[in-house]
């Protein structure tokens, strides 16, 4: 863990945080990130709006007392929204503003301008570094790299966003590194309490024979996650165990690509000690396409993944090791490979049962709690540092 240290910054500073919506998973992380500068004399203030456009969909957001909602104006371009949010009187006189790197976060724009016409306020970008779904130099992410190293500090993801900041030019030592994370010590807490009978509860209501093997898919619904191939691999398993099922948890956009079937129960989105059922129940986590944060998920409840070698996971793809915690499928346009690996891995015991030893040890080694630390740990080194 990061000790915080005696105060060094004098009181009554206030750090505004501004992001587009307010996810459950983040709710935690700003509770312990106010907790920790408080004790520095520090006000961290969150700043979000209502959700919008995809983001509707997942019911996964909160409006938690200590936050401030903001309106938020919209504009569709191409089906993609760009969005100002009016944070100006909330931002108004803040010694650091800390911004979420979005192209289409117009209200950064005026911000990053002011820096150059005697602004005292400093800025800071919260985010991956890049955009690990965009294989392609497009024009997007040749702006995001120029806009980038516009900022007096960084809080980076994973290691890996620094190292693409730091090749677009961000000098190493204006960079936190806070190993993104969810509360892992909660849903933790949760899985302690889930027990055999609250998973056999969960296989009666959904009608799922007691010893039937269990795939599970959590996340939100949208085409990075390949939903269709997902299916077709659930119907080749099936074909070959007529008893195996699919638990499919989470909502959004993609949510009109699933029908019903003998071996799917689509469940919508699962939080708290509800998900925490469901990650017991399973035997594997299944997601083909992009994986995240749902790997901390895995890790917390001793579940093996099976994922495949797509280019566009999320930084926090690093946190797995393949055969270790699960397994990557390296052709990851084979639908039949994909489902041979799940069928071998469920037919096999042993090897589960070492993947499940070895997630449930990669746990340890993070968290929300080190992460709220190196981002607090990371607003006061940006406070103290010259412009």
């Amino acid at each position: 863990m990061i000790a915080m240290g005696p105060t060094t910054v004098s009181a009554q500073r206030r750090v505004v945080f501004v992001t587009a919506i307010l996810t459950q998973y983040r709710g935690p992380l700003h509770e312990q990130v106010r907790r920790l500068l408080d004790a520095q004399g520090i006000d961290w203030v969150v700043l979000y709006s209502a959700p919008y456009g995809a983001a509707a969909t997942k019911g996964d957001t909160i409006r938690p007392p200590w936050a401030v909602e903001v309106p938020a104006w919209h504009i569709d371009i191409g089906g993609k929204f760009a969005s100002w949010q009016r944070i100006g009187r909330h931002a108004r006189g803040a010694d650091l503003i800390v911004l979420e790197q979005q192209n289409r976060a117009l209200h950064n724009y005026p911000l990053l301008a002011a820096r150059y016409f005697g602004s005292r306020t400093k800025l800071a970008f919260f985010g991956h570094g890049r955009n690990f779904q965009e294989t392609r130099e497009t024009l997007g992410e040749r702006i995001k790299r120029l806009l980038a190293v516009q900022v007096d500090w960084w809080f980076a993801y994973t290691e890996a966003s620094a190292l693409a900041l730091t090749d677009a030019g961000m000098p190493a030592e204006r960079i936190t590194v806070m190993n993104n994370a969810i509360d892992t010590r909660g849903l933790q807490a949760d899985l302690e309490l889930v027990t055999p009978d609250d998973v056999a509860a969960l296989r009666l209501e959904h009608g799922i024979a007691p010893n039937a093997p269990l795939g599970l898919f959590i996340g939100g619904l949208y085409p990075e996650q390949r939903l269709p191939f997902l299916l077709a691999a659930a119907e080749i398993i099936r074909a070959r165990r007529p008893d195996f099922v699919l638990l499919i948890a989470g909502d959004g956009p993609d949510r009109t690509v699933l029908k019903h079937a003998p071996h799917l129960r689509l469940l919508g989105s699962r939080f708290g000690r509800d998900k925490a059922v469901l990650l017991k129940a399973a035997d594997l986590l299944l997601m083909p396409g992009l994986v995240g944060l749902v790997v901390l998920d895995a890790f917390c409840a001793g579940l093996p993944i099976v994922t495949t070698a797509i280019d566009y996971h999320s930084p926090e793809f690093a946190y797995l090791t393949d055969g270790a915690q699960g397994l990557v499928v390296q052709d990851a346009g084979s639908v039949h490979a994909y489902a041979e690996t799940v069928e071998a891995l469920l037919g096999d015991p042993v090897h589960l049962g070492d993947m499940t030893r070895s997630a449930r040890a990669a746990a340890s080694r993070f968290g929300i709690e080190a992460m709220a630390e190196r981002l607090a740990v990371g607003v006061v080194a940006a406070l103290e540092a010259a412009r």
